[in-house]
This record gives structure tokens, C-alpha cells and sequence, in this order.
């Protein structure tokens, strides 16, 4: 009768870390927008550096996206580069706008330039609507 007792206060004392663990993980604060943008900035520089435009094209603003149609979203990023990396420098947001730096590599895919492998920082502006961080491009 005592092994009875003692398994089932050893369940409910795991049972109570677990609710309490829960509890606090739903409490803690979200991601900030930094956070947020860093992470979908480097979802959005992933999806071209896999030449998967689509998925590139849907991190583009609303607005940006009724105006410019894919076909041409595509031709703009061109055939002549393979890009090979990308890392975040920083993030600095606003109430609804961040400007990000990212470190980004790149390979030429031109004859005689194969070789030619480089690297530099790009300086992109996310924007939020309605809770959701968009990738502002000019069009």
C-alpha cells in the first residue's frame, strides 16, 4: 500500500512540474520584432539562395506583390548569380518598420567568372500590416 501512495505522489509532483513548466512557457513574452524579422529575412534569403522564387515572392509586401507579378519578380533576380549564403548583421525596428543588414555570399554564374565568389552587405526594409512582417521592395 505504501508503493501505491509513494508512485502516485511521485506522479503528482511530475505532474505539477509540468503544469508549472507550461504555465511559465505560456506567459513568457513573444518573440520581439527583431526577432521576428531576423528570422523571416533569413527564411525569405534561404528560399532565393534554393531558387525557390515563389516561396521568396510570398515575403514580399501586398502591395508590392498586386503590382508586381512573379514572371517579373523572377527576371529581376536574374541568372548570373548563385547565392551561396546569407547571416544577419543587425535589426533595428520602429513601431512598424525595420531596416536589417545581412551579410549576404554569392557566386557569379557567368563564363569566366565561375570562380568568382563574393560577399557583401545588403540593407533591406520590413514593414509590418496587421502583425505580419513584410519585405519592402521598391517596384
Amino acid at each position: 500500500m505504501i508503493n501505491c501512495w509513494s508512485s502516485l505522489f511521485q506522479a503528482a509532483n511530475l505532474l505539477s512540474v509540468i503544469i508549472t513548466f507550461l504555465m511559465i512557457a505560456a506567459c513568457s513574452d513573444p518573440a520581439t520584432p527583431e526577432q521576428q524579422v531576423a528570422e523571416r529575412a533569413l527564411e525569405r534569403w534561404q528560399a532565393i539562395i534554393d531558387n525557390d522564387l515563389e516561396s521568396a515572392y510570398a515575403f514580399l509586401s501586398p502591395a508590392y506583390r498586386q503590382a508586381v507579378p512573379l514572371t517579373m519578380y523572377q527576371g529581376r533576380l536574374g541568372q548570373n548569380v548563385a547565392w551561396r549564403d546569407a547571416e544577419v548583421k543587425s535589426v533595428s525596428c520602429a513601431t512598424d518598420a525595420c531596416d536589417v543588414a545581412l551579410q549576404i555570399s554569392y557566386r557569379y554564374n557567368m563564363p569566366n567568372f565561375e570562380k568568382l565568389e563574393n560577399s557583401r552587405l545588403f540593407k533591406e526594409k520590413w514593414i509590418r500590416i496587421e502583425d505580419d512582417w513584410w519585405y519592402f521592395e521598391k517596384s
